[in-house]
């Protein structure tokens, strides 16, 4: 990240007026590593300097906000994309469920997709798996299970990812049994468990205690 700030200060420094696109690049960089302060001064410089921001920069602002565990104001800027007039995308409500899911606030997550639905905007494995994270953070085993069998019966398809999260939940409980159950089923339905599925559940039996 420091490179390319550097970077994009020799920019100016040249005489050029960074893009839209640098700025989002610049502004993604920082989002990832949870800089609130910085993403929030470049937004304000970008605004200042007549760069319109666009929905990928908001959602950068979101992502900064949810990689710093505070969803109250990932919701905030939500409200500020619809105030703006942009539509908010599966993209910005995977970002806002993710907010809840790493502060294990699996009832909001819930919530988000239930409310993306009702806006028309169709949930994805990937919003899905991060509500079944969500629920493996919040030590909810049985309730991942259970959503993760509604997938299967009535979509969207679950992927590795949403087995290896269920597996993960059962085996951070120290539940040993439900955890290599849930790792025979993949088998079961044509899915050939990873090296990272049989990990995660050696990471959290072990995290639990449950070793001999």
């Amino acid at each position: 990240i420091a490179d390319a700030m550097r970077f994009f200060e020799l920019m100016q420094a040249d005489g050029f007026q960074p893009t839209k696109s640098c700025y989002n690049s610049i502004l993604r960089a920082h989002a990832q590593a949870g800089s609130t302060d910085k993403v929030e001064y470049l937004f304000n410089r970008m605004v200042s300097h007549g760069v319109e921001p666009d929905i990928i920069t908001f959602n950068a602002m979101m992502i900064s906000y949810a990689k710093a565990e505070k969803p109250d104001k990932v919701e905030e800027w939500l409200a500020k994309v619809e105030e703006k007039g942009f539509e908010a995308d599966a993209s910005v409500y995977h970002t806002l469920v993710d907010a809840y899911a790493i502060v294990a606030q699996p009832k909001q997550a819930q919530r988000c997709l239930r409310n993306m639905e009702a806006v028309g905007v169709q949930p994805t494995t990937r919003h899905y798996n991060a509500v079944l994270r969500a629920l493996s953070n919040a030590f909810q085993p049985t309730e991942a299970a259970l959503m993760l069998k509604a997938m299967e019966d009535s979509g969207p398809s679950p992927n590795e990812k949403s087995y290896r999260t269920v597996i993960g939940a059962f085996s951070r409980a120290g539940q040993a049994d439900e955890a290599r159950s849930w790792l025979a089923h993949m088998k079961e339905v044509g899915m050939q468990p990873s090296a990272k599925a049989h990990c995660i559940g050696i990471s959290g039996l072990a995290n639990a205690g449950d070793l001999p």
